[in-house]
């Protein structure tokens, strides 16, 4: 049997097994009908590397598909549009792949043939699951096609000359904002659309068309990414682990000179060394000879930096002064777009599907205690205050962070810090500030996603109520937080640490209370991290991942400062 004769039997067999709908149109449309191919164990590279598939490409696009919701499940609501979806069987691990390959593309075309030339369609070709080989590589991201247009053009596309891989553009869905990715929730939509004879767009996800190429150097360097993740972040937890502990063993030491100054500024490079790891990103491209060389560098660099600052206006300016650039940074990083957390080393992706844009869970604490630090050198509470509320909105609103929690948690942190500020303790009025603080920003923030965003947002569907209530969503966010520490015991140092600190704050042993003592803006801004801390792990859906650099931000706090100060002039 040839290999066009074997496919055309496939999709005889295929035709008569279509599942959505079970039997037939219910309401038939003439001129317009939907064909969904649907493909098991094809990777990206795979799926495009079919000829039909290809063609249909170059004539619509591809993208990187996130399906959290499986697409078979996606598609199931369906119902009576005038729709077929064909399921092309599995590309089996090991030999045979490509003929598998092959036989899908001829199934393909045989389909296409049999659709009446008069009308109009929208065909798509994705990967409903993934094979061994790409859940032994990490790979999550499926391989989705969509092009629309007379049946004649599609037919014409899918078998003629199949375009070069730099030919072919990107899709895209207000869901991610992101070129070359969409989400297996927003097919149906896109399907329900294309059959809308309003074709009002509305704030519906739309998976739509983009003159950007399509994604084959995103999804290398997501795979690079998935590759060296999971070492590199270990590596950065035992740095932690490393320095807190060199840090608290030299301040309870009481050495003098150069080990304490060395163990201080140690301390500090917590702050550079998260920013290195987010900054990494950027890099042209991910390997271990170019992302750990740059760690290290931009480590030490953003630590040095900062050691004129210190000798001339002392230790407390010279952390101010880190915030601030910290925060600069992220306003950067906003207005690039977020690329850099496409491919992180601390956290996860945004390709993994919980957050495609806005401010990453694992920099809520980075960037909340970095506006705490830079408020710390504020004279008067109102104006320091306002400075973590803007730090707050920025984490918060759809057009810079979009993260919810994260502007709860540093909401949180400005309440904490005016309340705490204004009374000299951690009582009544900070709490009922802090209360008051993150209802007024939240409500800001809130209403700004449901009146003000030009697209939905996941804050969006949450105000809507898509997401099933405060309640549900509360749970939810626990117990992903508790999976987080089931699946990385790293994740439980911070969650561990963040009380320890708080206590030591609040009832410094003899090591501290001198420094706290003689700063006490300080003492107050390293109080107002920790117990915001707390806020994020509740509040976050990540909730380990959300307080890691809080806990981190508060640790660096307390030894830097303490082990800067001279002991003769403590006592």
């Amino acid at each position: 049997m040839t290999r066009r004769a074997a496919g055309v039997l496939a999709t005889l067999v295929l035709v008569g097994i279509a599942t959505l709908p079970a039997e037939g149109l219910t309401k038939p449309i003439v001129d317009q009908t939907a064909v969904v191919f649907l493909l098991d164990g094809a990777s990206f590279e795979e799926l495009l590397s079919i000829p039909e598939v290809r063609g249909l490409a170059g004539e619509g696009g591809a993208a990187l598909l996130s399906a959290r919701t499986p697409l078979r499940g996606a598609l199931s609501g369906a119902g009576d549009l005038p729709m077929n979806v064909y399921l092309l069987g599995e590309v089996p691990d090991g030999s045979g792949r490509e003929a598998s390959l092959g036989a899908a593309g001829d199934a393909i075309s045989s389909v296409l043939a049999m659709i009446p030339k008069e009308q109009r369609a929208l065909v798509i070709a994705a990967t409903s699951s993934p094979s061994g080989a790409m859940r032994s590589r990490k790979d999550d991201l499926l391989g989705f096609v969509m092009a629309e247009g007379p049946v004649t053009t599609l037919v014409d596309a899918a078998t003629g000359p199949p375009p070069a891989a730099d030919q072919l553009s990107a899709l895209t869905s207000p869901s991610t904002r992101r070129d070359g990715v969409v989400v297996s929730a927003d097919v149906l939509p896109t399907i329900e659309f294309a059959f809308d004879a309003n074709k009002e767009h509305g704030d519906r996800p739309i998976i739509s068309f983009t003159t950007a190429p399509a994604p084959f150097e995103l999804h290398e360097r997501y795979l690079a990414n998935r590759r060296m993740t999971v070492p590199l972040q270990a590596a950065a937890g035992i740095y932690f682990v490393a320095i807190g502990l060199f840090g608290i063993l030299t301040l309870r030491s009481r050495t003098h000179g150069r080990v304490r100054s060395i163990a201080a500024w140690v301390a500090f490079s917590v702050i550079p060394f998260a920013t290195a790891l987010l900054l990494a990103g950027h890099l042209p491209s991910l390997s271990y000879a170019t992302v750990v060389p740059f760690v290290v560098a931009a480590t030490i660099a953003g630590t040095l930096a900062f050691v004129p600052v210190e000798r001339a206006r002392g230790p407390v300016t010279a952390a101010a002064a880190a915030g601030a650039a910290v925060l600069a940074m992220f306003v950067v990083e906003s207005a690039l777009g977020w690329t850099a957390a496409l491919t992180p080393f601390l956290g996860g992706s945004q390709l993994d599907g919980g957050r495609f844009f806005g401010l990453p869970n694992a920099y809520v604490g980075l960037v909340m205690g970095a506006a705490v630090y830079a408020a710390a050198v504020v004279d008067r509470p109102v104006v320091g205050t306002a400075l973590v509320v803007a730090a707050g909105l920025f984490a918060g609103l759809p057009w810079t962070g979009s993260n919810l929690g994260g502007s709860v948690t540093i909401f949180a942190a400005a309440g904490l810090w005016y309340g705490v500020r204004s009374t000299g303790r951690l009582g009544a009025r900070a709490v009922v500030w802090t209360a008051g603080m993150v209802a007024a920003g939240t409500a800001v923030v809130l209403a700004a996603h449901r009146f003000l965003a030009s697209s939905p947002t996941h804050i969006t569907r949450f105000v809507e109520g898509e997401s099933g209530g405060i309640l549900d969503s509360f749970v939810h966010r626990l117990q992903v937080g508790f999976d987080l520490i089931a699946r990385n015991p790293f994740a439980l140092i911070p969650v561990v640490g963040v009380p320890l600190c708080l206590l030591a704050v609040l009832r410094p042993p003899p090591a501290l209370r001198p420094t706290f003592e003689r700063r006490p803006a300080w003492r107050d801004a390293l109080l107002t991290i920790l117990a915001a801390s707390v806020v994020a792990y509740v509040v976050n859906d990540s909730g380990a991942a959300a307080l890691g650099l809080g806990f981190g931000s508060g640790l660096a706090g307390i030894l830097y400062v303490s082990l800067l100060d001279p002991p003769g002039m403590m006592a």
